[in-house]
């Protein structure tokens, strides 16, 4: 039981980039959500991660819930098996950067955070 008022899920920024021509890069940005995974669930993901017995399809499977994702003309993808696997195919790289972002904003604090917690001197009251 949840005993905080927190979501048991959170939206995070995803950011494709992708060569276009003369070496140009085309970013490709949307949300995802993903599942907030309780300590436990972290300790195993880093486990099964150590152990490199998890691939990233098997990481999305476990904590992607959601996206806003949009098609060229501007239209909303659904989110679904399907759909995933085809955007995976068409998109190379949006399978990494899901995976990134779940681990940059899902499982770490922000980075503004962490910097200022290591500027600030510990309490000693």
């Amino acid at each position: 039981m949840n005993k905080f008022a927190i979501s048991t899920s959170l939206w995070a920024q995803v950011v494709v980039g992708l060569p276009s021509d003369l070496g140009e890069v085309i970013e490709v940005k949307f949300k995802a959500k993903f599942k907030r995974l309780k300590t436990s669930a972290q300790k195993d993901l880093h486990k099964k991660l150590a152990e490199r017995s998890l691939t990233d399809p098997q990481v999305l499977e476990m904590v992607l819930e959601d996206w806003d994702l949009k098609d060229h003309e501007g239209s909303s993808i659904a989110f679904t098996p399907d759909n995933l696997k085809e955007t995976v195919e068409d998109l190379p790289g949006v399978e990494q950067a899901l995976v990134r972002s779940f681990f940059e904003y899902c499982l770490v604090p922000h980075k503004d955070a962490q910097a200022k917690n290591l500027l600030e001197p510990l309490s000693t009251s």
